[in-house]
């Protein structure tokens, strides 16, 4: 009896080894692939009291899109997220998090608080991905901060770049690529989310569909809402500038449309663009 109990239980044990090795080898090929991604935590390896008390300070609001490597702030925020949920449960079963379906309720402030080397932009309490501006669109902002500084600043305006962050509507912050106030603006926050409606915001178009949509469908409307008086656009691939005004309505209207020459913005008292010096700064760049 005593044997029978004995191999009985060496089966038990053999079975249980044979059903954990298909996933014992699946980890093991796949370690490299999922080292950035999704990080493994074990009971027996856990990160510690610091690590469970951030857990529950900080919550996770980004991760990563399309194979983007993840800021050091967010790992330690996921890490954190997992050693909890170790501790708590004693298992930890590993999970791909994209911006779409990351954690909502961030607010605005909590947004403008953000480090600068984490990107995006918010929608209805979601961080959503920015556009990955290229250089031809880099080489178009540059030129237009210039420009617009130079006509600008000396009468006591502000030209701002596209790390600024505005509250177009409640839980929406957008960070426009190139922003103007007027002379004679007050107000103007030196930290946080700005929440009075800049002069002009200007938005150069990326090549990529869901970004043309967002800054010929989506931005018009909220920047209209927000009260911005004058909406420019600019499409380096077209080689086109559209400058809209808005209405009594509260809607945009197109003040100008133009391709090349000299041109006189509306609302621009003594300012000229050269948009053939705009495009030739963009053909410098090599295909």
């Amino acid at each position: 009896m005593h044997c029978l109990r004995a191999n009985s239980a060496e089966l038990q044990r053999a079975a249980a080894l044979s059903e954990a090795a298909p996933a014992m080898l699946s980890r093991a090929t796949d370690s490299r692939t999922h080292f950035e991604s999704r990080p493994r935590l074990s009971a027996a390896r856990p990160w510690g009291r610091r690590a469970r008390s951030e857990a529950r300070t900080r919550p996770l609001y980004g991760a990563e899109r399309g194979g983007r490597q993840l800021s050091s702030r967010i790992i330690a925020a996921r890490r954190a997220g997992i050693a909890a949920t170790v501790a708590t449960r004693g298992a930890y079963t590993p999970r791909m998090v994209s911006l779409a379906t990351a954690p909502l309720d961030m607010t605005l402030e909590e947004w403008a608080r953000l480090d600068e080397d984490e990107p995006g932009e918010l929608v209805e309490g979601r961080l959503v991905e920015e556009e990955v501006p290229d250089l031809a669109h880099e080489s178009v902002v540059s030129w237009l901060i210039r420009v617009l500084g130079t006509w600008l600043i000396r009468q006591g305006g502000f030209v701002f770049g596209s790390e600024a962050k505005f509250e177009v509507m409640p839980s929406r912050g957008r960070k426009p690529d190139v922003s103007v106030f007027f002379p004679g603006r007050t107000g103007l926050p030196r930290r946080g989310v700005v929440r009075e409606p800049p002069d002009i915001m200007v938005e150069v178009v990326s090549e990529t569909p869901r970004d043309a949509r967002r800054d010929r469908v989506e931005k018009p409307d909220e920047y209209a809402a927000f009260g911005v008086r004058f909406y420019w656009l600019v499409d380096p691939v077209a080689r086109t500038l559209e400058v809209f005004e808005l209405g009594p309505d509260r809607r945009y209207v197109r003040a100008l449309a133009a391709a090349s020459g000299k041109v006189a913005p509306p609302g621009c008292d003594g300012l000229v663009l050269e948009l053939d010096g705009l495009w030739s700064e963009v053909e410098r760049l090599e295909d």
